[in-house]
This record gives C-alpha cells, sequence and structure tokens, in this order.
C-alpha cells in the first residue's frame, strides 16, 4: 500500500510537471489514456511514464493479494481473540458458579454447624450454671462457718491447755517445795542425831506435825487439782458434744445429713460424710426411722450405713462397727441377687439390700455411737 501511494504521488508530480511543458491543442480527441497522456506530454514525457503505468499494472495485483492476505489475517486475529474471549467468559461463568457452589456449601455447613451446637449445649444450661453457683455459695459459707467453729474450738482448748499447764506448774512447785522441806528435815535429824539436844523428843515432834501439816496441805491442793481437771475434761466433752458441722440437722434425738443434689456409690457416699464430719447413718428406733422417712421423696432410693461387705448376712454399721440395731424390711427383703449386694438403702418406707456400685442419694450421721 505505501509503494502504490508513492507512485501514485510520483505520477501527479510527473504530469503536473509534462503540463507545465506540453500543452495540448484545442482539437485533440480523447481516445484512451494513453492518447491523452501521448497528447499531453512529449514523446520523452509518456515514454517515462509508460513505464511506471505498466509497473503499476505489473504489481496491482500482487498488492491487492497483500491487502487480501492483510484483511484474513486481521480477520483470523479477530476471530482468535473473540474465540479466547469466549473461552475466557466460559472459564469466569465456571469460575463464579464453583464460587457460588462453594458458598451454598460453606452456608450449609454453617448451618449443620449452628444446629449441632444447639443440640449439644443443654437448653437448661444457665439454670444449672445458676444451680451451681447457688451451690458453690452454699459451700463456701457452710466451709466459713465450719472453719470459725473449729478456730472456736482451739481457742477453748487452747485455754484449758493453758490453765492445766499453769495448775501443773503449781503442783510441781509445791511438790519441790515439800521435798526441800524434807531435805532439810533429814538434815535438821541427822545434825539432831549428832548434837542429841535434850529436848530432842519435842522437837521431832513438833516436825512430826509440821509435816503432818504439810501432807494435808498437799493432799487438799491434789483433791482440788483433780476438781479442776475433772471441770475441764467436762468443758472439752461440752465443746466437743455442742460442735454440729454445717449442713447437719437435728431429727429426733440426732443429727442428720440428707443429700438430694448428688448421687453417690456407697464408697463415695462414706468418704463424702467423713469430709463433712460424720458418717453413712444407721437407724437406732422406729421413731427415728418414721421421722427422717417423712423428709425423704418417697421415688429415691438413699443409701444407709448398714451394710455386710466383711461378711454376708452380718449386717453392721460402718460408724460404730457393731451390729445394726433397727431394720423395716420391704417384704422378700433382705433378697441377694449378686455378691455386689451389700449396702442397705431406704425407699418408700422401707430397706433394701442393693449393689453397692450404683450411684444413690445418702443419709449422713454426726455421730459414731450407732
Amino acid at each position: 500500500m505505501h509503494r502504490l501511494t508513492a507512485v501514485l504521488f510520483y505520477v501527479l508530480v510527473v504530469g503536473n510537471y509534462g503540463g507545465s511543458l506540453a500543452v495540448p491543442t484545442k482539437g485533440a480527441s480523447r481516445g484512451s489514456k494513453s492518447e491523452d497522456l501521448e497528447s499531453r506530454c512529449t514523446g520523452h514525457c509518456f515514454s517515462k511514464m509508460r513505464s511506471v503505468m505498466d509497473y503499476v499494472a505489473a504489481n496491482q495485483q500482487r498488492w491487492n493479494t497483500c491487502q487480501k492476505i492483510a484483511e484474513d489475517v486481521g480477520r483470523a486475529d479477530q476471530s482468535q481473540i473473540i474465540i479466547q474471549l469466549a473461552s475466557l467468559q466460559e472459564d469466569v461463568t465456571k469460575i463464579r458458579a464453583s464460587q457460588e457452589s462453594q458458598d451454598v456449601k460453606l452456608d450449609r455447613q454453617q448451618i449443620a454447624m449452628q444446629e449441632s451446637l444447639q443440640k449439644a449445649t443443654p437448653q437448661d444450661l444457665e439454670g444449672k450454671l445458676g444451680s451451681m453457683q447457688t451451690q458453690l455459695a452454699a459451700l463456701q459459707n457452710e466451709l466459713a462457718s465450719m472453719q470459725i467453729n473449729i478456730n472456736s474450738h482451739h481457742l477453748v482448748s487452747k485455754e484449758t491447755q493453758t490453765a492445766q499447764t499453769s495448775l501443773q506448774e503449781v503442783v510441781n512447785s509445791i511438790r519441790n517445795s515439800l521435798e526441800s522441806n524434807f531435805i532439810k528435815l533429814e538434815r535438821q535429824q541427822e545434825s539432831m542425831r549428832t548434837v542429841i539436844p535434850q529436848d530432842f523428843e519435842r522437837k521431832l515432834s513438833r516436825t512430826e506435825a509440821h509435816l503432818s501439816n504439810l501432807e494435808n496441805k498437799l493432799q487438799a491442793m491434789q483433791s482440788k487439782l483433780d476438781n479442776h481437771l475433772a471441770a475441764i475434761r467436762e468443758t472439752l466433752t461440752k465443746v466437743k458434744t455442742e460442735f454440729i458441722p454445717p449442713g447437719f440437722k437435728q431429727i429426733g434425738s440426732r443429727y442428720f445429713h440428707i443429700q438430694e443434689d448428688i448421687k453417690l456409690n456407697w464408697a463415695d457416699a462414706q468418704d463424702t460424710c467423713r469430709r463433712m464430719g460424720g458418717h453413712l447413718a444407721s437407724i437406732q428406733n422406729r421413731e427415728e426411722f418414721d421421722a427422717i422417712v417423712a423428709k425423704l421423696d418417697n421415688s429415691e432410693k438413699y443409701f444407709l450405713g448398714i451394710n455386710d461387705r466383711a461378711k454376708k448376712g452380718d449386717l453392721v454399721s460402718v460408724a460404730s462397727g457393731r451390729p445394726a440395731s433397727f431394720f423395716k424390711w420391704f417384704p422378700s427383703e433382705p433378697e441377694y441377687n449378686n455378691d455386689q449386694e451389700r449396702c442397705i438403702a431406704i425407699k418408700g418406707g422401707f430397706m433394701f439390700v442393693n449393689n453397692c456400685t450404683y450411684r444413690k442419694r445418702f443419709i449422713c450421721q454426726t455421730d459414731d455411737k450407732i
């Protein structure tokens, strides 16, 4: 295309130049372009232009072919670009569809996780947490009360020990004084035997009377000391008797704790009662049994301290180690179905032989007499 433009530009320049060299006649005919040029140009000009026109005519088809090839190449490139754009558009569509599918899967997974969490979380979680906090606060209060009682007990014990120590020091002082007096008397007797005074018998009698008087005073002081120690022991007994562990309430003439909140096997229940300051309970009579049953849930079983784990058939109290004193069996009881059934429980106002490894509520007592 550039060559064709250059040739045309050259023809125009030469044509203009030829026109200035030869002016056509007014009567000249226009038979053909070559004749027209021949009439307008001199023979030299026409011969020069002939070669140019022949060159243009010879190369016109080749130039047209090049242009067509260029246009075909442009169309092929455009088609290729369109195909590539279509392929890219298809890839984008696939990626978008895949992303939407992944988003749907993620949404489903999130919904499934939320449903799983809702199923795994108890509906009454807040209520249970509140109950646990209440129980924890109650336990803390009980521990504080127990610590106060223990400190008070220690204070009384400390004062008693101080008084006892003081009395013992007094007794020791009197005893030392008497021993010193005895030594002095012995020395005086030895001296008297050596000197042999005339009033020896009178002085000896006076000394014996003085010694007897000292012995009487010593016995009186010993009696006072014994009375004081007895009073101290009585005070300690009262302090020990009046100390009731937290959580125990009086039922009848004794103190019991009925555990309603947790269930444990028999051994763990006994350990829990020991940590509270007592033992698993045994019943002493019908009145006490009825008073305790009136405070129980008749649909639940409660472990007692009565058991025959050591020897089948020998039912003893875990608190005292002695044979149990009271039973109110359910009809057909005691009935043993396996070797694990060695522990006694209460339900619905009757006693049953139960499996010691099962978890149940339980009853504790403070004393170890029954």
